[in-house]
């Protein structure tokens, strides 16, 4: 599913569907805090038969990819999302719905970059191709404008624990996560067995996209073994779990 071979790739709809129709678009909206530049690829005109997306970025090789996750359109835990290793200033962010359709428009991914100088000129980012099918494998793809629009980018709509990068981690890893609105949040990493290992986030924060780098550690300095980890997210009354795995 995820290499998006959509010419040949035939999903397989209910025995008794609706017709799927309609034609989406795709655009880039792009804010930049200090040197990490945020591209978010939004989708819109979903005739709410959605099955699976691909979006192709390119970007000046000067930049260095930092991590993607999923967007909020995809409901966690019942899709599949995937970003390909980026080559040649390339990067394909690929979802796709496990059983049901995905309804109504939002953010298809979110990808982070690093510049080499923070607050060099506009960031240097643009949408390649966009492709989406639908049930009945209903092409969907409409188009898409090449060119991020920098600016404020809205809030998500949905608290949500979206992973971690790299997987596995080696030494420590990026946390990804988004809050719809300022909420109190806990974030904590547990072992396989269920003991709490570290309280990597404590406290009040505002809407928007975060990330923290936690760095391997257990809470009193001491590195922590190779092995599966679990990071739970509190946020208001939205508990979100995404598991980890650290080797050394």
């Amino acid at each position: 599913v995820l290499a998006m071979n959509y010419e040949t790739t035939r999903f397989a709809p209910p025995a008794k569907e609706s017709p799927c129709s309609g034609t989406m678009t795709a655009s880039l909206a792009l804010s930049q805090t200090g040197g990490v530049i945020e591209a978010r690829v939004l989708l819109q005109g979903n005739p709410d038969c959605l099955l699976g997306a691909s979006v192709r970025l390119a970007y000046d090789p000067a930049l260095e990819f930092v991590a993607a996750a999923a967007g909020d359109l995809w409901p966690q835990g019942q899709s599949f999302f995937d970003a390909a290793t980026p080559r040649s200033g390339e990067l394909v962010l690929d979802a796709a719905a496990l059983g049901a359709v995905v309804s109504g428009e939002g953010c298809h991914a979110v990808a982070r970059f690093r510049a080499g100088t923070a607050g060099e000129a506009a960031p240097r980012i643009a949408i390649a191709q966009f492709r989406a099918r639908g049930t009945g494998n209903a092409d969907l793809a409409g188009g898409f404008s090449p060119q991020g629009v920098a600016g404020d980018v809205a809030a998500p709509r949905v608290h949500r624990l979206l992973g971690s990068q790299p997987s596995p981690a080696i030494a420590g890893a990026w946390i990804h996560y988004q809050l719809a609105g300022e909420e109190r949040v806990s974030l904590q990493l547990f072992d396989a067995t269920g003991r709490r290992v570290r309280t990597l986030v404590e406290g009040v924060q505002t809407a928007g996209e975060h990330r923290l780098l936690w760095d391997g550690r257990r809470a009193d300095g001491s590195p922590a073994e190779p092995g599966v980890y679990f990071c739970r997210l509190e946020a208001g009354e939205v508990v979100s779990t995404r598991r980890l795995m650290l080797v050394r």
